[in-house]
Order: C-alpha cells, then structure tokens, then sequence
C-alpha cells in the first residue's frame, strides 16, 4: 500500500515527531507518572493510521523488509510477551502490567510508519528540529531546574535519557539526505555538546567507541593503510598470548572489584540470572518489568543494560527482534561505504548496553528507520557499481 499525500493523515510526520519530542518531558506526564502528552499524540496517530489501514486490508502489500519486521515484532509482544506478562503478574516479582503498552506503543508506531509508508527523511528532519529546539528551550528558560547538580536534564528528569536522545539524534543526523554540511555539522555539534552536558558515561563511551568503530573500518577499506592495521591487531594479540597469565589474573582482578563494590555489576548478574531461571524464560522472558536486584533476582530492580532487561522480558527471541533491525542497519551501512552511518548506529548500540532504553520510541523508530535506509543505500550502492562495470 502507497499512500499519496491527499490519503495520508495530514501531517503524520509533523504530528509524530512532536509525540517523540513531548515524550522526553518527563512533568508534562500526568497519568500514573508514564502517560503523558507525547505518549497521547503518538496514540492518537496510531489509532488514525490504524482506522485507515483496516479500511484498506486488500491494498496492503507486505512486500520488503521494514514491512515484515514491523507486522513480526508487532506480533511477537502481542501474542507472546503480552500474555507472559498476564501469566507471571502475581506469580513473578517485577511483572509489570502498565509497561506492556510502553511496549505495544512502540511496536503499533514502527508498524505504521512502515505500512502506510511514511516519509522518512521528513520524519527524521521534523524530530531533529524540534527535539534539539524543545531541549535548547527548556535549557535556556528553566533556570537550574534544567540541571540535576551539574549534569544537564533538559526536558527530561533523567540525563541519560536526554544522552539517548542526542545519540538518537547523531544516527539520523547521518542518514538525512540532501542537507547542508554546514548546518548539519552545526547541529551535530549541538548533539555532542548536549550529550557531554548530560554527564552521561555511557554515551560518552558510545561516541568514543564510535569513533574507533570509525577509524577501524576506515583502515581496513584503505589498501595503503590495512596492512599496518593486520600488523597492530597482530601483535596485539601476539602479546596477549605471551603474557596470557598476566591478563586472565587482571581480568579476575577487574572483575571481583566490580562484583564486590558496584551494585551495577550485581544488577547486570542477576538480571542474567533472572533470564536463565527457566527454559520458558530463556526462549521467552516473563512479559513486562524489572526481574533484578541488588542481592538477587527478581527483587524489582532493572538491570540496568537493554540487552540484558530484554532478554528476561522477551527472552532470547525478543532480543534477536529488538535489536535486528540496528545490527542489520551497521552491517548493510558498511557495504555500502556508508561507514560513519555505521559507526553511529554501533555507538547507539554500545550505549544501551549500559542503561534500559527499550521504552523509548525514539530507539525504536532510529533502529527502524536505520534499517530502512541502510537497505536504500545498499541497493544505490550496487546500482552504482554495477553501472559502472557496463
């Protein structure tokens, strides 16, 4: 199904990116302290696109790759995790009904914008514009309300959500077509500064290993310079091997430090531990919430990783899903010599690693979109190359 611009909603995009930019603003939330305005915008789009796709079932072709994750994943949280969640609530500790549709509500929204075929680079241009300009608002007229002692908020009552949204922000920013370098290097420096404000470790790490990401690749597609590349990772790994004892003995050293003084390494153990607590749980995760804790599994406690709070809420499958459509963004970026695109979509994914994320329809929609147009840009790439072999 191709809409044209007279059968769309009138400004699905517009209205769209203003929901993502309102859900950063964590006091505009009023109902349960989780729905808020940019919630209800993203819901009411949902609804209106959904009333449009039921009146048009016979013209929806599922006909390319976005299509089909949008309609799996959709139907992956509706028919599994929603009813594990249902199973487990009372049974489980953490089990959290009311996430659920945090859940469902991002899944609905990649599955419209891939059945009714939104614009997507219109799409990515509205959610930078007015996310960079609600949190430079916000910023300028909020006093020291803006700011949790000297990590910048923003909008937001939590910096490392402002941090995932600037990440957010940098992918899209490599992916918009036709855009002045000028302006996108001012609004890039932007991101970054923000990002720094925010004091956020995590994203700090996922920039830096970005960048390394960055010159890696570089590297290794330059005839002249991949050789002394081979040569470093050789020796490398050279001196490893030679110094075997010295590094397994550091390794315990580093970890036991961790695991003995740092409740986020016990978190991120005994959220494993909650994932691998049964077969059903390893294949399928126990539905909606928090399963780890400080001195054990299940106390209520986040683990504070994406990767791992997925697993043991979707379990192994739902994890494939969440993050396919990134992994399949960074590989297809990279054969089609897209390398920095790559390397930011790498960098976003290093950083929910380190925090819970998968609420946010604003990763959703970046891994999403991520794929769609990394899927462009290899077709253009082998278009291009195999014309010039003519």
């Amino acid at each position: 199904m191709r809409p044209t611009k007279s059968s769309t909603l009138f400004g699905n995009e517009m209205f769209l990116s203003i929901g993502i930019t309102l859900v950063l603003w964590n006091s505009g939330r009023f109902i349960a302290n989780s729905i808020g305005a940019g919630e209800i915008i993203i819901a009411i789009v949902i609804y209106a696109s959904l009333i449009k796709i039921f009146a048009n079932l016979n013209k929806i072709r599922v006909d390319n790759i976005g299509k089909n994750y949008a309609f799996l994943v959709t139907l992956y949280f509706l028919v599994i995790v929603f009813p594990m969640t249902l199973l487990n609530y009372g049974n489980v500790n953490g089990v959290s009904i009311l996430e659920n549709f945090a859940y469902l509500l991002c899944c609905f929204l990649i599955l419209i914008v891939s059945i009714l075929e939104f614009d997507i680079d219109k799409l990515m241009r509205y959610s930078i514009i007015y996310i960079l300009l609600f949190v430079l608002l916000v910023t300028g007229f909020g006093g020291d309300g803006a700011y949790y002692e000297d990590r910048l908020l923003g909008p937001s009552s939590n910096p490392n959500r402002l941090a995932l949204y600037m990440l957010c922000l940098i992918v899209l920013l490599f992916q918009v077509s036709k855009s002045n370098f000028f302006i996108r290097f001012i609004f890039l420096a932007i991101c970054i500064a923000i990002t720094i404000s925010s004091g956020s470790d995590a994203a700090m790490l996922g920039i830096v290993l970005a960048l390394i990401n960055f010159i890696f690749f570089s590297l290794y597609r330059s005839i002249l310079l991949a050789p002394i590349l081979y040569l470093s990772i050789f020796l490398f790994l050279v001196w490893i091997i030679l110094n075997i004892d010295f590094v397994i003995l550091l390794m315990q050293q580093l970890w036991y430090a961790a695991s003995t003084s740092n409740i986020r390494v016990n978190l991120l153990i005994n959220g494993v531990n909650a994932w691998l607590d049964n077969p059903i749980s390893f294949f399928f995760g126990f539905g909606a919430g928090a399963f780890s804790g400080y001195v054990g599994p299940f106390n209520n406690w986040e683990s504070h990783s994406t990767i791992i709070d997925i697993l043991s809420i979707a379990g192994i499958f739902g994890a494939i899903l969440f993050y396919f459509p990134a992994i399949y963004a960074s590989y297809n970026f990279i054969r089609s010599n897209r390398v920095l695109a790559a390397s930011a979509v790498i960098g976003l994914i290093i950083f929910t690693l380190f925090g819970f994320m998968a609420r946010h329809p604003i990763l959703w929609l970046t891994f999403y979109i991520s794929m769609m147009n990394a899927k462009n840009s290899l077709e253009i790439y082998r278009l291009r190359k195999s014309s010039s072999f003519r």
